[in-house]
Parts: C-alpha cells; sequence; structure tokens
C-alpha cells in the first residue's frame, strides 16, 4: 500500500474514533466500574486494536492541518497506544474547558455592552477602532498609516456636509409656515376669499397638484402646463463614496426657439413685448424671470411673487425622477456654469429672498440649503443670508455645526475639498457668537467669540451700526466706541475690496438680529473690551492667549490687498428687505420711457 493510501485510511479510522470517543464516552464512564476483568481485558485489547483510532480521534486538528508527524512506526504497530490515548483525551478536556470559559467571557462581555446602552458609546467605538487597528498588524505586519485614518475622517466629514443640507422637500411652501404661524383656519379664509371656492372633481384634481407642488401651490389663473422643450438629464453617481450625483437641464428645439424670441424681446428695450413672447411660451424661464423682476421693481410684490412661483414650477415639472431624493439626501449637484441650470438657481434666489420679506424665515432656511447643496461653488451668495435665516428661525444649534463642518468639505471641480473655516467670513464670525448668545448658559463664551469677531473685522461692526443709526446716534458711548480709531478708520484700513463688499452685504442682511436693546448692550459692552485690548497691546486670556494685533495680521494674510472684488456679481441691495423701485442703469429694459409693467398675463 502506498503512502498517500495509508495516511487516506488513517484519516478515516481517525474521523470514524472521534465521532465513537464523544457517544461512547459517557457510556464508559458510568460502566467502568461493572466491566470486571473480562471488561478491562476486552478494553485492553481494544486499546490494542484501535489505539491508532483513538490517538487519532483526540488530534483531529493535525488531521485538518494536513500533519504527517504521526506516520512513525507508533501508528503501524500500537505501541504506546493507551498512553497517548490518555494524553490526548487529557488534552481534549482541558481544550474543552477553555472553549466553555471563552464561551462565558464573550456571552458576559456581550451583557455589559447591553447593560452599558448609549452611555459611553463613542468611547466604545474608539476602543472598537484601535483594537481594529491592531487586529491588522497581527495578522498582516503592517502598520495602520495615518493616511488611512485621515481617510476616515475625511469621509466622515463629508458626511456631516451632506447631512447639514440635506432638506425636507415637502415643506418648503410659504404657506405651510404661514399656518404654523397664523392658524390653518385664517390662511385657509384668506385664500378661499382670494381664489373663490372650488367643489367636486376640480376641488380634488387641485389638491391633488397642489400636494405634488414643492414651492407653491398650483394657481388656478396659470395656464395649462406644457414643457416648452425643457427636461432634466443625469451622469449618474460621479462619486461612489459619497452617492453624489449630476444632474443637468436641457432643452430641445421649441425651447431654443422660445430662447430666440425672448432675446428679440428684450433687445427691442420694449418690456410689453415680453408678454407677447409669454403669449406663445407660457412657460419659458427666462421670460418669467424678466417680467418677475419688473414687477420687482415697479413695486407689484404680489405680482412679482407669483410669477416666480410659477417658473419654480416649470423647473419642477421638469426635474428627473431621481432628484427629489438625491436633493433630499444633499448630494444632488447642478452645474450653476452651464446656461440651461441658470433660471433655477436664479429663480430659488429670488424665492429665498422673497420668503423672508414675508416672514417665512425657517422655508427660507431650507431653500437657502437646498441653494447651496445644488452647487457649493455658492455662485448666488447662499452663504451671506444663511446664517441670518438660521437665527431668525431660531436654529442656532444647526448653524453652529454648520459653521464647523461646511468649510472643511466642499464639492467642487467633481471632487471633495478642504476650502478653509467660514470663520475667515465676517458673516459667520459674527453670527457664531450671536448663536452661543442665544443658547449657552456660560456668556463668557459668547462674549470670547463676539471679542475676536469685533478684533478682525471691525468695519463689519461699523457697517451694522450706520443701518442703525436711529438706534445708536443718541448714544454718547456708542459714539465713542465708533470714534475710537480701531472702528473709526476700520473702513479706509482695509485694503481687500472683496472683504469690504461682504462687511457691507453683512451688514444689509444682518443689521436687524442687531437692533434689540439687549443685542445692543451686549454688543457695546464687548466693543469697549475690544478697544481696551487695542490700547494694552498684550495678549489675553480672552483670545488665547494672543494680541488684538494678532487677529488683525490673520485677517490680512487671508484677505490680502486685492483692488479687484471677487464678490461684485453679489449686489448688495439683492440681501435687502426694502425693494428697490429702479431697474439697473445698464439694464436694457430701463432705457424705454415706458419700462413700468401694466400688462396682464394668462
Amino acid at each position: 500500500m502506498s503512502a498517500r493510501a495509508m495516511r487516506t485510511a488513517r484519516r478515516a479510522r481517525a474521523r470514524a474514533g472521534t465521532k465513537a470517543w464523544d457517544d461512547g464516552a459517557e457510556t464508559r464512564a458510568n460502566d467502568g466500574d461493572d466491566a470486571g476483568d473480562d471488561g478491562a481485558a476486552a478494553s485492553d485489547g481494544d486499546d490494542a486494536d484501535d489505539g491508532k483510532g483513538r490517538a487519532r480521534a483526540v488530534n483531529a486538528f493535525a488531521v485538518l492541518l494536513g500533519s504527517d508527524d504521526d506516520d512513525g512506526v507508533g501508528d503501524d504497530d500500537g505501541v504506546g497506544g493507551e498512553d497517548a490515548a490518555a494524553a490526548d483525551g487529557t488534552a481534549t478536556a482541558t481544550e474543552r474547558e477553555k472553549a466553555r470559559r471563552g464561551e462565558t467571557e464573550v456571552r458576559s462581555m456581550k451583557k455589559k455592552k447591553k447593560r452599558g446602552g448609549k452611555k459611553g458609546g463613542k468611547a466604545r467605538a474608539e476602543v472598537e477602532e484601535e483594537d481594529l487597528d491592531a487586529l491588522v498588524r497581527e495578522v498582516t505586519g503592517m502598520e495602520v498609516s495615518a493616511t488611512t485614518r485621515e481617510t476616515r475622517d475625511a469621509e466622515a466629514t463629508t458626511t456631516k456636509t451632506m447631512a447639514l443640507l440635506a432638506v425636507d422637500m415637502r415643506n418648503m411652501k410659504a404657506e405651510d409656515e404661514l399656518k404654523r404661524i397664523f392658524g390653518g383656519r385664517v390662511i385657509n379664509a384668506v385664500e378661499a376669499e382670494e381664489t373663490g371656492k372650488a367643489g367636486g372633481r376640480g376641488a380634488a384634481f387641485k389638491a391633488k397638484i397642489q400636494r405634488r407642488c414643492t414651492f407653491s401651490p398650483y394657481r388656478d389663473q396659470w395656464a395649462s402646463y406644457r414643457s416648452e422643450g425643457l427636461y432634466m438629464v443625469t451622469s449618474g453617481v460621479v462619486d461612489g463614496t459619497s452617492g453624489m450625483t449630476e444632474f443637468s437641464y436641457a432643452w430641445k428645439n421649441d425651447y431654443v426657439r422660445a430662447n430666440f424670441d425672448f432675446e428679440i424681446a428684450v433687445g427691442s428695450h420694449d418690456p410689453h413685448r415680453l408678454f407677447h413672447v409669454l403669449q406663445n411660451y407660457p412657460w419659458h424661464l427666462e421670460t418669467l424671470l424678466r417680467i418677475s423682476e419688473l414687477y420687482h421693481y415697479s413695486g407689484q410684490a404680489q405680482e412679482s411673487s407669483e410669477v416666480l412661483e410659477r417658473c419654480l414650477y416649470a423647473c419642477e415639472r421638469a426635474w428627473h425622477p431621481n432628484f427629489i431624493s438625491a436633493a433630499s439626501n444633499g448630494v444632488a449637484f447642478l452645474d450653476s456654469s452651464k446656461v440651461e441650470n441658470k433660471p433655477m438657481f436664479e429663480s430659488l434666489f429670488r424665492h429665498t429672498v422673497a420668503l423672508t420679506r414675508r416672514g417665512c424665515h425657517k422655508t427660507a432656511l431650507e431653500c437657502s440649503k437646498l441653494l447651496l447643496g445644488l452647487d457649493h461653488t455658492d455662485p448666488k451668495g447662499a452663504l451671506c443670508m444663511i446664517s441670518y435665516f438660521a437665527l431668525r428661525s431660531q436654529e442656532e444649534r444647526w448653524l453652529l455645526d454648520f459653521i464647523e463642518v461646511f468649510g472643511q468639505k466642499r464639492w467642487i471641480d467633481g471632487e471633495w475639498i478642504t476650502h478653509g473655516s467660514l470663520l475667515t467670513f465676517p458673516d459667520f464670525a459674527y453670527s457664531k457668537a450671536m448663536a452661543l448668545y442665544a443658547v449657552m448658559d456660560d456668556v463668557d463664551v459668547a462674549d470670547a467669540e463676539l471679542l475676536k469677531a469685533m478684533l478682525a473685522f471691525p468695519y463689519a461692526l461699523t457697517a451694522t451700526m450706520w443701518k442703525l443709526e436711529a438706534a445708536v446716534s443718541s448714544d454718547k458711548e456708542w459714539q465713542t466706541i465708533l470714534s475710537h480709531e480701531h472702528f473709526d478708520f476700520s473702513h479706509r484700513a482695509l485694503d481687500s475690496r472683496s472683504l469690504e463688499h461682504l462687511c457691507d452685504v453683512f451688514a444689509q442682511r444682518h443689521h436687524l438680529l442687531w437692533r434689540p436693546d439687549p443685542i445692543l448692550h451686549w454688543a457695546k459692552r464687548v466693543a469697549t473690551r475690544a478697544i481696551e485690548l487695542v490700547a494694552s497691546k498684550k495678549p489675553s486670556p480672552e483670545l488665547d492667549g494672543r494680541t488684538a494685533f494678532d487677529f488683525k495680521r490673520t485677517t490680512m494674510e487671508n484677505w490680502p490687498s486685492n483692488p479687484e472684488n471677487a464678490f461684485a456679481h453679489l449686489a448688495v441691495d439683492d440681501f435687502a428687505d426694502v425693494v428697490k423701485r429702479a431697474l439697473p442703469a445698464d439694464d436694457p429694459l430701463a432705457a424705454h420711457p415706458h419700462g413700468a409693467v401694466d400688462a396682464e398675463f394668462d
């Protein structure tokens, strides 16, 4: 018989011996005393014959591992079979006892984990991560690199960014917030008075349409919808880790022809020709935006808002089936540089500003999150107003998380990149202090943040107080503060035109938040302390051991001298609650002698 055949036979006997040993262990233990001399002799004979099988049975792990260490004389003639069986039986009992103790320890650990509940969850996660790193080192012999940890941290930050920009598309209507403020009966009565009561199948159809609308209810005076050749396409998931999905609007030939007629109407300098275009293309986005703008500058705010809602409805009807789900989770990307996508950004920005003028700050916050989430480059300046909406809607906790996370990771140019802290912008430096003032029990924390903001961006406070001239002009202490060189010369000391423009936008958008008397007293107290630190020129514990000049130097490094304004596309008046009553001087329709809009359209 060959050596391979012999090894195969021995392994077969080992398997059979394992089963026989397990099944007969208890019987042998109970019947051992009654067997007598004959039983002992028979047992000796069995041991002589089957010693090899028993020895192999208790050494089953060696068989599984393919060990041939037992292929010597002992397996052939059975010499020492009893000793081997006894020794291996003792080892087997010891191994079984260890296994039972191990299972008991595992069950004990599970019970302790259950008793722990959520308490200490973060600590357990850190311990598990350390254990995982140790396991990787033990198995592979490789050290878990710092780059791997950084990758995990970056992925966690990306997830937080998407979570902060996630929106509920079902709560984007101003009417819903107005019902929460004034009550559903009041709003329903006003709507019934304006539009008349509808009943029967028409009312049911209207209610169904309104449920499907995202930004506003469908209005009876609107024309029947047709796409005009506008639709949305998707490039699919462009980032597998985050699930970021790219979408884009697209045009058919009908929409291209409508664009051609629109350009001719604008070039004629006659506003009324836009209404003729709208009669032929009642859902053309660019035409609706221009007519809404004309209504806005002529003081017809209600008409402007309705035309804007109609434009958003047309944008919504063209959405891709997967767009709502992606936008709700903060993973929808719409390239603002493409001309097909620009009307969506423009209409959503104007709608957001109109919402806050109506007092719907919570809805405006959700719309601004959607506007920023679609393109993190922020083409319309959502970052200049999102903190205002958060503070007005009492979402201070969300704002603090947003300031901490969003600056770390943004989706720009097809990848997640680090964009720097939001605290380098005057808007968020002051807004963080106000958020802490609202939620922290220790006012010293808010004082320290506001002090840092005043030392880094003094012109932002000066411009804000200029907007509140009626409240501070009669206060001698405020006049003393604003006449100090740190604040008085802050405007002329700015060498960055971009920073100066952002301070003007901040003052225009946020000055109403600083008008209440308690806020003014708080700002006055901290500004007085800022002047003392500027004069002392010494490090302060309030400034984390830094001096007032250190903050000025940091601002100069972040905003170097540059006469060019990188934010010139953001008009200061667009962030004001007061409506400007004249078209921009460079607008083609402003030159027409009958620039006011007095036409009606269907």
